[in-house]
């Protein structure tokens, strides 16, 4: 036996003792919609880490547990979602946050295979065709943008009369930013986050009903996995579309 099959060997033994179970070749092969989008998902809130005796962990953190909930069952996780405290997690201690985590090198393997590495925040790179073909890239971006995108509707008022303005944000490496871009087609401005950092971490916004409508009901259009937050957000807007026609 190689190299290669006792390596795999060992991993699958590992994965007997571990407290939980979960889908291990869920990532082997980007060949559905659903895959794509909890691999965008993973790009933009996921984490990979080793802990302890070279212990691969996976996992993502989220403010929104039934996100987490869709992505874990979508995995066929049989664990639970843990409840952080603000200390733990990252977040202010006002709020509440929600972890996802399993240990399993197969997967957190596969993960950089797909290109979400280990160290991503100024380093992540668009997915190429390998990673996840082109058909599938909408509902990828669209796991990416419920994880790193910004979704709003605000009420304002014109000539006395009220109205609402839209706004889709996506917040990433400038070559993620890129990738995006060309997919939708679009050349709009990167703003830097912290350029007195001088970090790789960029925003683009689309703003107006028609352009963002139409981008986010692109992504949306072929998973069935959706941030539930921000899912509710786009339905007001598929209600104001039917009300202004």
């Amino acid at each position: 036996m190689n190299e290669i099959h006792i390596t795999k060997e060992l991993k699958e033994i590992g994965l007997r003792y571990r407290k939980y179970n979960i889908n291990d070749h869920y990532f082997d092969t980007i060949d559905t919609h659903n895959k794509a989008y909890v691999l965008g998902a993973f790009y933009s809130d996921g984490y990979l880490v080793i802990e302890g005796t070279k212990t691969k962990r996976i996992g993502i953190d989220s403010i929104d547990g039934d996100w987490l909930e869709l992505i874990a069952k979508e995995m066929e996780f049989d664990g639970e979602i843990v409840r952080l405290s603000g200390c733990r997690s990252g977040y202010s201690s006002n709020t509440q946050a929600y972890r996802f985590k399993i240990s399993s090198p197969l997967l957190y393997d596969t993960l950089i295979e797909k290109g979400c590495i280990e160290h991503k925040t100024n380093n992540l790179l668009f997915p190429n065709e390998e990673q996840v073909p082109r058909k599938f890239l909408n509902s990828f971006i669209a796991g990416f943008m419920d994880g790193d995108g910004s979704l709003w509707r605000s009420d304002r008022e014109y000539k006395g009369k009220p109205y609402y303005a839209y706004g889709l944000n996506f917040t990433g490496t400038k070559e993620m930013l890129e990738g995006i871009q060309n997919y939708f087609g679009s050349n709009i401005k990167y703003r830097q986050r912290f350029p007195e950092r001088k970090v790789n971490s960029w925003t683009i916004t689309y703003s107006g009903f028609n352009t963002v409508f139409e981008k986010v009901r692109l992504l949306y259009r072929d998973t069935d996995i959706k941030m539930p937050r921000k899912y509710e957000k786009f339905l007001k807007m598929c209600q104001d579309s039917r009300a202004s026609q």
